[in-house]
């Protein structure tokens, strides 16, 4: 619990605890306190603090203006300011900021960060920093990225390369990402299954027409032949 002495010994100058009354406050909802007790440690290199800093930019929570707050206009605004403070975390190679800096240029619809090639591709190689130090949000994202072929093109074996990272990572922030990437093994699994089975319906499906095409054929033959017997059997009737 976080009182109101620490806040304001915090607001007046600096001191080592007073980065753990930051994030408290953040983590509490008391955004414009935490954002301003916070920007010193952040500013001075603190990558959580950068970190959360920028999450709360990027969901619209923080007061004040652009590069430090809230930012009024297009929603990628605030994706754009954000990533001021991602940006210096991802510096240190912190990876939840190398996640979240890759989540400023795609993949946020509410933000109108969508899934376009360039969108994408400005992103994978953050999200590619963030997977191969173990991240799994990046990990899932990457093979979902590369399962739907939205904005690059579509790679099952590399879909199925992140998202077994993804599955089979047990870290804290990995458990919402571990689930996403299960259902989307299996998804890639079913759909392969119904590709193989289209193929067997498309194939039985054309030697069903060739069949009926070949059956057609000879009933025509048939029919030309009984024609030309019924024919030949008026003509040397009508001779005698």
């Amino acid at each position: 619990v976080v009182t109101d002495a620490q806040i304001r010994f915090c607001l007046s100058r600096t001191d080592p605890q007073c980065k753990r009354v930051g994030m408290a406050l953040l983590e509490q909802g008391r955004i414009a306190e935490g954002f301003e007790i916070s920007r010193p440690y952040a500013e001075q290199g603190d990558t959580d603090l950068q970190t959360a800093l920028g999450l709360v930019i990027l969901t619209r929570q923080t007061p004040g203006s652009p590069p430090h707050g809230r930012v009024f206009g297009n929603p990628r605004d605030y994706a754009q300011a954000s990533r001021y403070w991602f940006e210096k975390a991802a510096q240190n190679g912190n990876p939840a900021a190398l996640h979240r800096l890759a989540r400023t240029y795609c993949c946020i619809p509410e933000l109108g960060l969508g899934t376009t090639s360039p969108e994408i591709q400005a992103a994978l190689p953050y999200f590619r920093r963030a997977a191969e130090q173990g991240y799994a949000p990046s990990a899932y994202l990457l093979g979902e990225i590369y399962r739907t072929g939205e904005g690059v093109a579509r790679d099952r074996t590399l879909a199925r390369s992140f998202l077994r990272a993804a599955a089979a990572n047990n870290g804290p922030e990995a458990t919402e990402a571990r689930t996403l990437a299960i259902q989307s093994l299996a998804k890639i699994d079913s759909d392969e299954q119904a590709e193989r089975q289209k193929v067997i319906d498309d194939r039985l499906a054309r030697e069903r027409s060739e069949r009926i095409q070949e059956q057609i054929r000879i009933a025509d033959l048939e029919r030309a032949e009984r024609e030309r017997i019924a024919q030949a059997q008026r003509i040397a009737a009508e001779r005698e």
